[in-house]
């Protein structure tokens, strides 16, 4: 019997009343196979005489019934080149505009939800994994929206000056945004002593905001904190009069009275003096290991969650630089790359544990372990590395110790990246049917992806390199090593 006799018979009998389970054992069928073949018997009448006729295969036929439209059906078929008409690109053409259940977007919400406020959904019984569609973009962002609203509410109601929702977290990473981060109290509300905690200072939270977004996994990211541009100035005013003012215990009388003896000597007597009292420092400093790290640890921690954003910046005892580069501003869609939400997540999770203060940051220090201070040593290192190579870069030696850096912790770049749209949507559709060529994929497939328009070449190349871990020159050199 031909399989369209077969899909047919299995209609007739499902028309008939007679359910699945009933056909699948007078036929020795699997109920999976009776239903594949109902859900085949949705294809248009046209589409079953060109299967009929062999010019239609079964896995053709499968993708094509993912669409219940006849009309649809038949405008994909017919409307692609013969040479086109591979399983995967019927699909691409059906779904382009669907939403996958995978997608971030799609597991924020929840398929019940979706579907409880009438989402359309499109389901793929012949595949075998990501074979739920969502057909309704436009409420599915409605319902993310929403749902990301109702989750600002209650920090609306902590003292903020804005808060701010975004369907992903690239607004963390590219808005330039100032940070301000809790400090430790040791009071409760009613003012009495209590056990210390971290909490925000209500005066920096009325210049600073919060960011409620969707992160790449899909999952609720609330982020507190960041300060605009426009409220810097005010920010800095703020910290400099508290910086001004400082405690009112006499302590600024006996730093004159010890500054005094100054006035004594010339210039270049207090010059040589001070130099011989920080060279017998810096030997005493060396025997102090812990003291030592502390001594780095405060100006490279500072810079980077106190003064990284304020004008004046401060002075540091031990003189250490680092360019701290911004890697945000060199990647085009921040919000969806894994390593950089992995390492902002590394600095909100240090930025919990620091003072909120930087006056306070010294004293904390040297109250800290060694090996919390070795961990925090290399975190800051991390934030002062740059391995960016830009236009005009001549710094070879930078570069070439990059390569011995990630030489040393074993970099495999398979970990943090894979080539999605937003890397190929970059590329010529020659350089993508090169990718193909060196991902291992047939000629014949390769070219169906050069001839097909650029957008449908992206998303086919993209699920065409799906787990054959394939990687860029620049990424192989790091991962090899």
């Amino acid at each position: 019997m031909h399989v369209v006799d077969e899909i047919l018979s299995y209609r007739q009998l499902a028309e008939s009343g007679m359910a699945p389970e009933t056909i699948a054992a007078r036929f020795g069928q699997s109920v999976i196979t009776v239903r594949q073949r109902l859900k085949l018997a949705h294809l248009s009448p046209k589409l079953l005489d060109v299967m009929r006729g062999d010019g239609l295969t079964i896995e053709q036929a499968r993708a094509l019934a993912l669409s219940d439209s006849h009309e649809e059906q038949e405008g994909v078929w017919f409307g692609l080149p013969d040479w086109n008409r591979e399983p995967r690109s019927i699909r691409a053409m059906l779904t382009h505009e669907h939403v996958r259940s995978s997608d971030r977007l799609a597991r924020f919400v929840g398929l019940d939800a979706y579907e409880a406020a009438g989402g359309a959904v499109l389901r793929d019984l012949f595949a075998e994994d990501s074979g739920t569609f969502l057909t309704d973009r436009a409420l599915l962002t409605q319902l993310a929206t929403d749902a990301l609203e109702q989750a600002a509410v209650p920090l609306r109601a902590e003292g903020w000056k804005w808060v701010e929702t975004a369907l992903d977290t690239s607004a963390m990473f590219n808005s330039g945004h100032g940070r301000i981060y809790p400090q430790e109290r040791s009071q409760t509300e009613d003012g009495e002593a209590g056990p210390s905690a971290l909490a925000y200072d209500p005066q920096e939270m009325a210049l600073a905001g919060c960011i409620v977004a969707i992160d790449h996994g899909g999952a609720l990211h609330i982020a507190r904190g960041y300060v605009k541009a426009e409220d810097r100035d005010a920010l800095e005013q703020s910290r400099r009069g508290e910086a001004a003012e400082g405690p009112d215990d006499g302590e600024g009388e006996e730093v004159v009275a010890a500054a005094a003896p100054d006035a004594a000597y010339s210039a270049a007597l207090v010059e040589e003096l001070t130099a011989i009292r920080t060279a017998a420092m810096r030997v005493e400093l060396a025997n102090r290991p812990a003291v030592a790290l502390a001594a780095l640890l405060y100006p490279l921690v500072s810079r980077i969650f106190h003064d990284a954003y304020l004008s004046f910046g401060t002075a540091y005892a031990v003189e250490v630089s680092g360019q701290r580069r911004d890697l945000a501003g060199s990647i085009k869609e921040s919000g969806e790359v894994r390593a950089l939400a992995a390492w902002e997540a590394m600095k909100e999770a240090w930025g919990e544990q620091l003072p909120g203060a930087s006056a306070d940051l010294w004293a904390w220090l040297l109250e800290q372990p060694m090996d919390r201070l070795v961990d925090l040593l290399a975190f800051v290192t991390a934030a002062n590395l740059n391995g960016v190579k830009t236009k005009h870069d001549h710094s070879g030696s930078r570069l070439a110790n990059i390569e011995q850096i990630a030489m040393a912790v074993g970099l495999d770049m398979h970990q943090h990246w894979e080539p999605q749209a937003v890397f190929l949507s970059r590329l010529s559709k020659v350089q993508i049917a090169e990718v193909l060529c060196e991902a291992g994929c047939t000629p014949q497939v390769v070219r169906a992806v050069e001839m097909a328009p650029k957008a449908e070449a992206v998303a086919e190349a993209e699920k065409l390199l799906e787990g054959t871990g394939w990687l860029p020159t620049l990424l192989q050199a790091a991962a090899a090593a």
